[in-house]
């Protein structure tokens, strides 16, 4: 989806995972400079036996974990809400169903984000809205 976003944004959205207790899946939402995706931001959620949400640079085509945190429950068939915040200075913010759950800081990238993508890896997932506010 082409959507300009500047180094200041908010991506909004809501999703479910439908595998069974213990299945695994993975699904990211990412913010990318270019429809290749060499330069980007990704959010991936990883369900299953233990319950992972990792934010990930991808710049030049390599990858680079930026921070990584357990989040258990997400497998649960039930609907979660995920919010992504990140300003101009770098400090990124991720919230699931309203709880702060990572806060970090990361000022790889100085220009804005033109694109945004949704990849599903593994797994049954649904995702019932994406919203997206930039700011300057």
């Amino acid at each position: 989806v082409y959507k300009r976003q500047p180094t200041t944004f908010a991506v909004e959205s809501l999703f479910s995972q439908n595998n069974r207790p213990g299945e695994s899946g993975k699904f990211e939402w990412m913010v990318m400079q270019n429809e290749q995706a060499s330069n980007a931001y990704r959010v991936m959620i990883s369900t299953g036996s233990k319950g992972t949400l990792d934010v990930i640079r991808t710049r030049s085509g390599r990858d680079s974990y930026v921070e990584s945190v357990e989040v258990p429950g997400l497998n649960d068939g039930g609907e979660h809400a995920i919010s992504w915040r990140q300003t101009a200075n770098g400090d990124i913010e991720i919230y699931l169903d309203g709880a702060s759950v990572l806060k970090t800081n990361d000022k790889a990238f100085r220009y804005g984000f033109k694109y945004l993508g949704l990849v599903n890896h593994t797994g049954d997932f649904s995702v019932s809205g994406v919203e997206v506010l930039g700011g300057s």
